[in-house]
């Protein structure tokens, strides 16, 4: 997962920048700056530059297959949408101080405490239409979770409705209102 993370936060920028000379994103480019990518990185993480047992070819090709895959979706995705990726593992929360993190949200709690938001988003993406802002943030799962609104309702799987209330409360003018 932190693989893939990595990838998709070096990827999409790449992506971006082919969209706007373009106007299109390619499936073969962006599964080739994929391997690219991938192979650089493992490189300079493990130090080598091929398999070196049959384990290792068996996780890298699998790692490799999910990393295109995504790339391919990426392809499509930044194709067909206005909106556009402007910020990479967006820091939320009391150590976000620094100018690029986000300050926690503050939710009032009926005992008189106060729950503050922290955490990480992985990618937002702004689109701005008649001077209105839209903002859409995504979280990047390599895994199976599946979103279940009735899970919302019920107070659970919270994280991406609490970051987007962070974002409102705290970061509006740095998305353009």
């Amino acid at each position: 997962g932190n693989i893939a993370h990595r990838i998709l936060e070096l990827l999409v920028p790449k992506l971006t920048d082919e969209k706007e000379k373009s106007g299109a994103v390619s499936e073969e480019f962006a599964v080739s700056c994929a391997n690219e990518l991938l192979s650089g990185y493992l490189t300079s993480l493990c130090g080598i530059k091929s398999a070196s047992t049959k384990r290792f070819e068996y996780l890298y090709s699998r790692l490799s297959g999910t990393v295109c895959e995504l790339a391919a979706k990426l392809a499509d995705e930044l194709s067909q949408s206005d909106f556009i990726p402007t910020e990479y593992e967006l820091p939320i929360g009391l150590s976000s101080e620094d100018k690029k993190g986000i300050t926690s949200a503050r939710i009032p709690l009926p005992d008189g405490g106060t729950l503050l938001i922290n955490g990480k988003i992985d990618r937002t993406d702004v689109y701005v239409k008649n001077g209105k802002a839209y903002v859409r943030i995504i979280d990047y799962k390599t895994g199976n979770k599946k979103f279940r609104l009735s899970d919302v309702a019920l107070g659970v799987n919270l994280q991406m409705l609490l970051f987007l209330y962070s974002l409102d409360e705290n970061a509006g003018k740095r998305f353009g209102g």
